[in-house]
C-alpha cells in the first residue's frame, strides 16, 4: 500500500513539472544585427527573433512598416504588396506575394496588421497575422498557411531605437522543415537590414530621386 502511494505521488510530481521553455540561440551576428532561433512548441519550423539598434525616430520606422507599398523595397523577396482594407489609422488588411527560389512555388499571404502602444513597456508594437479567408486564393501561388510577426520599437534616446522583430511561419505546401529553418536564418536578417538602411538613409534616397 505504501509502495503504491509512493508511485502515485511520483507520477503526480512528474506530471506537475512545468513545460520546458526553449531558449533563444544566437545564429547570426552581423552589422550590429543579431538573429536568434528557438524550437517551436507547435511545429518543426523554428521561431526567429531579430534584434538591432536603429539611428532614427520611432515615427520614421513606423511610417515605413505601416506603408505596405514600400514592402517590395525592403521585405525579403517580396514582389507585390497592396492594402486590401484600411481600418482606421493603425490597422489594415493587406496582401503580399513572395518570390520563392526555384523549384519552390511562389507564395502569397493575406495579413491583418495592427499597431498599438504598450504603456507598461513603453513600446510601439506592430503585429501581423494571417487573415486568409478575407481574399480568395490564386492558382499561380501557394497561400501561406500561417504567419505571425511582431515588431517592437522602444526609444533609447533621441533618434536611437531598439528594434525587435519576431516571426513564426508555416509557408504551406510540401517544403521540408529543415529547408524552411535554413532559409529563416537569412530572410529575417535581410528584411531588418534593408529596413534599417531605408530608414537611416531616407533623406539621401529622397534627394537622389
Amino acid at each position: 500500500m505504501h509502495k503504491l502511494a509512493f508511485i502515485l505521488i511520483l507520477i503526480i510530481n512528474i506530471s506537475a513539472k512545468p513545460p520546458v521553455i526553449n531558449t533563444w540561440r544566437l545564429v547570426r551576428n552581423e552589422n550590429n544585427i543579431s538573429v536568434y532561433s528557438r524550437k517551436s512548441q507547435y511545429s518543426d519550423i523554428k521561431e526567429i527573433k531579430v534584434s538591432a539598434k536603429v539611428n532614427a525616430s520611432i515615427n520614421d520606422i513606423l511610417k515605413v512598416i505601416q506603408d505596405v507599398t514600400t514592402y517590395t523595397q525592403w521585405v525579403y523577396l517580396c514582389t507585390e504588396a497592396k492594402t486590401l482594407k484600411q481600418i482606421g489609422h493603425n490597422e489594415q488588411i493587406y496582401y503580399t506575394v513572395t518570390n520563392s527560389p526555384w523549384p519552390v512555388q511562389n507564395r502569397d499571404a493575406v495579413i491583418h496588421g495592427k499597431t498599438v502602444f504598450n504603456k507598461q513597456t513603453n513600446e510601439v508594437i506592430i503585429t501581423s497575422e494571417s487573415y486568409n479567408n478575407f481574399f480568395d486564393k490564386k492558382e499561380e501561388y501557394v497561400r501561406v498557411k500561417y504567419v505571425f510577426g511582431q515588431w517592437k520599437l522602444k526609444l533609447i534616446k533621441d533618434d536611437l531605437v531598439q528594434l525587435e522583430y519576431y516571426i513564426q511561419i508555416n509557408p504551406g505546401g510540401d517544403i521540408p522543415a529543415w529547408l524552411i529553418n535554413y532559409s529563416l536564418q537569412y530572410g529575417p536578417f535581410y528584411t531588418v537590414s534593408s529596413l534599417i538602411y531605408l530608414v537611416e538613409n531616407k533623406n539621401n534616397l529622397m534627394s537622389n530621386n
